[in-house]
């Protein structure tokens, strides 16, 4: 395995040296493949990480002017004086006090391998991914590429997900039902990460769609313009990335991402037009409509939405657990640091929980008084998980309040950027930007959006594309 490894990495280092652009491509389209590990010198790494660093130090080598630098032919003065010429990174300085708080949060976890391989992945490499992606892509059609590779990366989780619904490959025995398939996991060892990684997409995927056939309609309408090759592939990608993605999320049964994608979608719906608007009011009142008279729909999501579902009580218990250790010894100022909630937080929380899982209406007085046989019954045993799943209290335990404060600033900021973007050409794309980001905060409440290595740098992918998108903006204004 670690040979296959080292030879595709270097294969990939050829294509960067060829085509960098390409290469960051690959590299977005490739985001499960941290999923691949091995080892350099005892150190553990993965495919993605090695695919950002050699990326990343290709284009810091060769594109900008470091090299000059070493032989002398690049002064700091020269810097400085061409410093007012560039263009900020829009997050700049949100990046540069994100290394600072996850830093302190290692030092705060006393600067073990598994916390610093952790910042590394969660932190480091995917605001090298933000860099490339500022730097290398800055052309409206380039903004596209970026949206279809992270599209495609969706598509094949997707595709891998949808088949194994079908043959029961390579799923988790715990989700293998007796007749059929109860819930598949596609690459991933449990089903929610399916959710977690291709809802956010999947708005990216429906709002690039749109946007090209709205130029279809123009074509087809004023028979001016031309339909290029990679406009067609980039409709056949978007296309089946937001179908397969939607599916794989059903049949995933991640309830989270489905209520996020839903509510994503009508935010979608109320900024894109107004006609649109219209008919997702009308839809949504239907919708309410039939599921307060409907009675089994209505239990359902009154026992989602009040969390009284064995996964909503367990939930509630971890939630409980962590801010009770957050309120010890002020780590609810700087949190356990990085990779140490699962340790500190199991002195903290019961080893279990009594679940009524058949509605028994005695159900309290039984728990009390019953003989030891009802308590074994419903007795359920809770695990101790690596995070606290709600996107808050992820934050705040890894990286202290700080670190709480800066993400919600950036949230703001991208719906800011999102929303000022909104009046340009790129209207639809910038509406599922801003959907992806919605369906991350909404599932994120009952889980981990962003501590994992494909989603850390698939969020940093997203920021940066509406980054781009609102350089662009800022700049056609200047220049009229």
């Amino acid at each position: 395995m670690n040979i296959a490894i080292f030879l595709f990495l270097f294969f990939y280092l050829l294509l960067s040296l060829y085509r960098l652009d390409w290469a960051v491509l690959l590299l977005i389209a490739s985001l499960p493949a941290y999923l691949f590990r091995f080892e350099v010198l005892g150190l553990p790494s993965t495919v993605l990480e090695g695919m950002i660093l050699i990326s990343f130090g290709v284009w810091f080598l060769t594109k900008t002017n470091f090299t000059k630098f070493l032989k002398g032919d690049y002064k700091i003065r020269d810097y400085l004086a061409n410093s007012r010429k560039r263009n900020r990174y829009p997050f700049a300085l949100e990046m540069i006090a994100l290394l600072i708080i996850s830093f302190i949060a290692v030092a705060i976890a006393g600067f073990d391998l598994d916390a610093l391989g952790l910042w590394r992945a969660y932190f480091f490499e995917p605001l090298l991914v933000f860099i490339l992606i500022v730097n290398l892509f800055q052309r409206r059609q380039d903004i596209y590429r970026v949206a279809t590779a992270l599209s495609v990366s969706a598509l094949v989780v997707s595709v891998f997900a949808i088949l194994q619904k079908f043959t029961g490959w390579l799923i988790p025995v715990e989700y293998l039902g007796e007749a059929e398939v109860n819930r598949i996991t596609s690459f991933y060892n449990y089903p929610n990460a399916v959710g977690l990684f291709v809802a956010p997409i999947s708005l990216v995927a429906l709002g690039l769609l749109i946007q090209k056939l709205k130029k279809v309609y123009r074509v087809y309408k004023d028979k001016i313009e031309k339909i290029t090759k990679q406009e067609k592939m980039i409709i056949v990608v978007s296309f089946f990335a937001t179908i397969f993605s939607w599916l794989a999320i059903g049949w995933a049964r991640s309830e989270g991402a489905v209520v996020g994608v839903i509510v994503a979608l009508i935010v979608f719906g109320f900024l894109y037009s107004k006609r649109v608007r219209l008919v997702f009011i009308l839809v949504l009142l239907l919708t309410v409509t039939f599921i307060y008279f409907y009675t089994p729909v209505r239990k359902y999501v009154v026992e989602k939405a009040t969390l009284s579902d064995l996964s909503g009580e367990i939930r509630q218990l971890q939630w409980a657990s962590s801010w009770k250790m957050l309120r010890d010894d002020y780590r609810w100022l700087t949190g356990v640091g990085v990779a140490h909630y699962q340790e500190t937080v199991a002195s903290y929380r019961p080893e279990g929980l009594f679940f009524n899982k058949d509605n028994d209406s005695d159900f309290r007085r039984k728990i009390v008084w019953g003989g030891d046989e009802y308590k074994a019954k419903y007795w359920q045993p809770i695990e101790v998980y690596l995070y606290p799943h709600n996107i808050i209290l992820n934050f705040w335990i890894e990286l202290g309040i700080l670190g709480v404060l800066l993400f919600g600033w950036m949230f703001v900021k991208y719906f800011y950027y999102g929303l000022k973007s909104l009046p340009s050409r790129d209207r639809a794309v910038v509406c599922g930007l801003i959907g992806a980001l919605i369906t991350i905060i909404i599932h994120g409440l009952v889980d981990v959006p962003y501590f994992k290595n494909d989603l850390a740098v698939q969020f940093w992918v997203l920021v940066a594309v509406m980054s781009l998108i609102h350089i662009r903006n800022k700049n056609q204004k200047l220049n009229r």
